[in-house]
């Protein structure tokens, strides 16, 4: 059974090699044989360059020291130690953490030695070299378990299949299959010599006993069969009858995806002369039970010769071409590539989630969105000295991702440990406020990580805002903010900080300390983007500068008043003859700040005591005196006056004004022969006109009683008998035709009153004598006798 313990809690890459002489060799992740190319880790851009909590500073570290350390190959990682390789013969071991050398161990030679990565598995260490050197080191210290020696340059990195079997392939066209205890060769484990160099090892990691071998072979060549399937049992022994035609030479290890092998390979076009022209191309080969072998489609050619390996996730193909081109295929499809960018990258891709992972020859590591073809970022990684220039103009480095971070050595031996870089919003609620010169504002600004807790992200965003305020300089503290974490950071303060009235800019610098990607929200919605200049080439709508400058707004105005009063006032009762002596009034309060300017509408029926324009300082309170016209008030019930603002910044009042009027005093004036009267100075018609009987002038009972403020009289009916409510629970009884009257007292009693005149009925009336009724019910009786006119009158007020 295939042991899935390689490379145990390691991701490995090994560099994609570009030299004419070398191959493109990587493993990754933990003992991931088919070499997809793809992590398990999701690490999302923009990156930054870690940083030491310790020292503060960047984890980088020059191989070599003072001198530089040529290196080709990537870096392989398992339990936190870095393993790397050199040209001079140096391999190192670094621990990822804090970037200390653990170990370190030279080999003597002159030629360039490792090319190509180590491999990893339970804490041993297995790498091979350019002097045909093979060996397996303790992964901590480094010390040498075992070392042999082949014939020719080993040119793979090695790969570790089930059991104790390690295999890798020479310069001279074998694969070698050796025991990892002790690195002697296996009965049977050395292949029949292939067509070329052996530049590219993968299996499935099934127990299915293959292991899929590229081979340099003959470039010029039109039917180039390069590609074998071997038996790992015997090696000696093909899976497939006769090596497949992959379109050319293949300089880099075959990927295994699903149930498909995917390879690059190139072709001499032509004659060989001193400048070479190759045709490169992707091909897809079937490697299930039904189509072991069959090859399922192959790209069309590219320009020049190519040492890389393509990676494989998401069915996506991510290649990189020797004609500055970046291709993404699908992974059935072939034919024209789904995107592809114009940008001169090396190194073979290292895929993580949507996102591939290239270098140059100038250092830079570029991130790409494979899946929308767009650039992600451009991070440059090589601190050179007197601006040397890079040592393999054509050279690049492949990175590797392990622990959510991504590592990464340039070809001077300069290495770096990289983490996704904060991302950053900054949303301000409002940008504008009006307020008054006492008021207090306030602007709120929140700041967010916009990294989720699903991304790989170990540092916190850091920022800090500072403002000015009326010559005043404030700062924030230092944020420091998780993942999906937030702070409001508020802007207080009050018109009182400025010296008047008028429009004024709140400055704010928003420090960007270590977030490569910002956003800025502002309260209309618009949005604003920065990103770190170093990352892309300028960009005319982002923000250029991490010292974020922006002003808000603020309007100081003169403070609003407020106008607090009563909506109804309530007067009562109030006798006719003392409506104009009474002076009322309603308070109106201003509990605010502002100068409340006002003016008074009112009915004509009320009188204001002094003017109809008033002020009422801040803070302060009147009473709006006023009066009651006698002239214009004729009957009980409700008037209204208004207050209104000056200017008009907050809405009128109105006051409605409630009272009852009652009369002081009734009065009844009747004409003798006349059917005209006069009731409480408004004239009425009578039923029937008075007249004299006997020099005693007789009117209608009913008449006078209502109009001098009686109840209607009472009729009996059998007794022929009116009576009369006096009020006070005295009664008056008159009955017709009869000239005796009794006035019943509140007690019971009867006082008997003789009347010159018996009350009568005419016409269907009853009449009564006047001056008897207006004395006996209290009131004053006036005769003139010119006009024939008699007057009752009958006061009302206690």
């Amino acid at each position: 059974m295939y042991s899935m313990k390689l490379l145990v809690s390691s991701i490995l890459v090994a560099a994609l090699i570009v030299s004419p002489i070398t191959s493109a060799n990587w493993e990754f992740d933990r003992g991931n044989v088919n070499r997809t190319g793809a992590s398990s880790e999701i690490i999302i851009p923009p990156l930054m360059v870690s940083k030491d909590d310790t020292t503060g500073k960047d984890f980088e570290l020059s191989l070599g020291g003072e001198n530089e350390e040529v290196t080709n190959c990537a870096p392989v990682i398992s339990d936190n130690v870095l393993v790397i390789g050199t040209h001079s013969g140096y391999i190192y071991g670094i621990h990822a953490k804090n970037f200390k050398r653990l170990w370190q161990d030279k080999t003597d030679s002159e030629e360039e030695v490792y090319r190509y990565s180590a491999c990893i598995e339970d804490e041993k260490v297995y790498i091979g070299n350019r002097l045909g050197e093979l060996s397996c080191r303790d992964l901590i210290s480094g010390k040498v378990i075992w070392e042999e020696k082949f014939d020719g340059w080993i040119t793979t990195s090695p790969l570790i299949t089930d059991g104790d079997k390690l295999l890798f392939g020479t310069n001279e066209g074998y694969v070698y299959q050796v025991n990892k205890k002790n690195g002697k060769l296996f009965s049977n484990g050395k292949s029949e010599q292939l067509i070329g160099p052996v530049y590219g090892l993968a299996c499935t990691g099934e127990d299915d006993n293959r292991v899929f071998v590229g081979c340099g072979g003959d470039v010029r060549k039109e039917n180039s069969r390069n590609l074998y399937c071997l038996n790992t049992i015997n090696l000696q022994k093909q899976k497939w009858n006769t090596p497949k035609d992959a379109g050319g030479a293949i300089h880099s290890n075959p990927v295994v995806y699903e149930d498909k092998l995917y390879l690059i390979s190139s072709k001499l076009d032509g004659e060989e002369t001193e400048r070479k022209k190759y045709h490169n191309y992707l091909a897809c080969f079937g490697i299930d039970d039904e189509n072991d072998g069959h090859r399922y489609w192959i790209s069309d050619p590219y320009e020049n010769e190519l040492w890389a390996s393509p990676a494989v996730h998401n069915n996506m193909v991510v290649t990189r071409w020797s004609d500055s081109f970046i291709r993404v295929f699908d992974v059935d499809g072939g034919g024209d590539p789904e995107s592809s960018l114009n940008m001169w990258v090396h190194g073979s891709p290292m895929i993580s989630g949507d996102y591939a992972y290239f270098s140059d020859k100038d250092s830079n590591l570029i991130v790409i969105n494979y899946m929308t073809g767009e650039q992600s970022q451009k991070l440059r990684l090589c601190s050179q000295k007197s601006n040397e220039k890079i040592y393999i103009d054509a050279s690049g480095n492949s990175p590797i991702i392990a622990n959510g971070y991504v590592y990464f050595v340039n070809t001077l031996g300069q290495l770096y440990k990289l983490e996704a870089a904060p991302k950053g919003k900054l949303t301000i609620n409002k940008t504008e406020i009006e307020t008054t010169t006492i008021d207090q504002f306030e602007y709120e600004l929140i700041v967010e990580n916009n990294r989720t807790k699903n991304e790989v992200s170990h540092t916190n965003l850091v920022c800090q805002l500072e403002w000015e305020i009326g010559g005043e300089k404030y700062d924030s503290r230092l944020l420091e903010i998780p993942p999906e974490g937030k702070e409001v950071v508020k802007i207080k303060g009050t018109g009182g900080q400025f010296e008047k009235c008028g429009s004024y800019e709140i400055p704010i610098n928003f420090k960007i300390n270590n977030a490569h990607e910002f956003e800025v929200i502002w309260g209309d919605k618009t949005s604003e983007k920065w990103v770190k200049p170093d990352e892309f080439e300028k960009d005319e709508n982002l923000i250029n500068d991490p010292l974020y400058e922006r002003n808000l707004s603020l309007n100081l105005v003169d403070p609003t008043p407020c106008l607090e009063t009563v909506e109804t006032i309530d007067l009562g009762d109030i006798w006719d003859d003392e409506i104009s002596q009474t002076v009322f009034g309603v308070n109106v309060k201003n509990p605010c700040h502002g100068k409340l300017e006002f003016e008074v509408f009112k009915d004509g029926q009320i009188t204001l005591i002094g003017e109809t324009e008033y002020t009422v300082e801040a803070e302060e309170e009147m009473d709006l005196r006023f009066g009651l016209s006698k002239e214009k008030i004729a009957d009980s019930g409700e008037l209204e006056f208004q207050i209104i603002l000056k200017p008009k910044i907050i809405d009128e009042k109105t006051i409605t004004v409630k009272m009852n009027i009652k009369p002081s005093k009734s009065e009844v004036v009747v004409q003798i022969g006349s059917t005209k009267a006069m009731v409480n100075g408004k004239e009425s018609t009578l039923d029937a006109a008075p007249y004299i009987t006997k020099g005693t002038t007789m009117v209608p009972l009913r008449f006078v009683s209502e109009g001098l403020g009686f109840e209607q009289p009472e009729w009996v009916a059998e007794l022929r008998t009116i009576i009369i409510n006096l009020g006070g629970g005295r009664y008056l009884r008159l009955r017709i035709d009869n000239q005796i009257a009794f006035i019943e007292e509140p007690d019971g009693s009867l006082t008997q009153k003789e009347l010159a005149v018996a009350p009568e009925i005419k016409n269907g009336r009853t009449f009564v004598p006047l001056r008897f009724i207006g004395e006996t019910i209290g009131a004053q009786v006036d005769w003139n006798g010119e006009t024939k006119e008699v007057t009752l009158t009958r006061i009302l007020k206690p």
